[in-house]
């Protein structure tokens, strides 16, 4: 399996307020992260990120990753890929 899915990804400036432990949104709220396109060859599953529509969470080599698609689509490239 190869599928390409764009994964939000953290600036400068979006891990230096994570680590500072500014809360200056909320769970969802993904403004300032940039988006890469990221190919995964083995995902070990897929949820909803916090329960919504709109992401989707990517479990692939013990790590998380939250997608810019929501649930169904991701699932469709998946079996397309």
């Amino acid at each position: 399996m190869k599928v390409a899915l764009p994964i939000f990804w953290h600036t400068d400036e979006t891990k230096l307020i994570e680590e500072l432990g500014i809360d200056s949104k909320s769970d969802d709220d993904f403004e300032g992260y940039d988006k890469r396109e990221v190919i995964f060859y083995q995902i070990s599953g897929i949820t909803k990120y916090q329960n919504k529509d709109l992401y989707t969470r990517i479990y692939a080599n013990g790590d998380m990753f939250v997608c810019s698609l929501p649930l169904n689509k991701v699932e469709k490239l998946i079996d397309n890929g």
